[in-house]
């Protein structure tokens, strides 16, 4: 993971150049622990790549290449190498962990795999750039730009979602805990990365609630 200094606070500052992926723990206001702020990284090196399928036969077929029950309504699944995304009923999307084998080397294994079916494989992992925003108020910092509910009861691990963060399209899913991971069109990347950093910056300070001391 490539390491820079964290951007400056206009989205327009950005060039294409600084899509290369900048990565940096972000402290709001002030320094505090790990509960107290919000991580934006880029990941670097997935693999994406979109697999469309239609009918039954066809879709057992991607279930079987993936060792795998395939996801449905906005949900991931885990498989070798990486995760499985839902992104509609005839629509997938694979990607991979950082150390997975190279795109070519899954592309091929997949045409294999499916080459007497009717599916389609499309090797879009220079078309995407992934950003991972995680932290105790890494909910918060996506809700002043997305419509969608992030809370855990509604939006938990393993879910995904298409919508928009500000005006950048987005596919978003709930990766861990209290991380998510954000993928846009690379040339878009620059303008999301410069949202996120300023309702990042915009967070208020966490409260130091100091317990009272009873009079015995």
């Amino acid at each position: 993971m490539s390491s820079s200094s964290f951007p400056s606070s206009s989205a327009a500052a950005f060039s294409p150049a600084d899509v290369a992926l900048q990565a940096q723990p972000f402290l709001p206001r002030g320094e505090g622990s790990r509960s107290t702020f919000v991580s934006i990284q880029a990941r670097e090196h997935l693999q994406k790549i979109v697999v469309r399928a239609r009918d039954k036969n066809a879709l057992a077929a991607v279930a079987k290449a993936f060792s795998c029950k395939l996801p449905h309504n906005n949900k991931t699944v885990a498989v070798k190498d990486g995760t499985l995304l839902w992104l509609g009923p005839d629509e997938l999307l694979f990607r991979s962990h950082e150390s997975a084998a190279p795109p070519l080397v899954r592309v091929a294994e997949l045409e294999k795999q499916l080459q007497k079916t009717f599916a389609a494989i499309v090797d879009v992992s220079d078309y995407y750039v992934v950003v991972r925003v995680e932290g105790a108020r890494a909910q918060t910092v996506l809700q002043k730009n997305c419509p969608l509910d992030f809370d855990e009861r509604v939006f938990p691990r393993g879910g995904c979602a298409q919508s928009l963060y500000g005006k950048a399209p987005i596919l978003v899913d709930r990766a861990t805990e209290d991380g998510f991971d954000l993928q846009v069109r690379i040339s878009l990347a620059p303008y999301l990365w410069g949202m996120l950093a300023l309702a990042a910056r915009s967070l208020p300070p966490p409260l130091n609630i100091i317990p009272q001391q009873r009079n015995r």
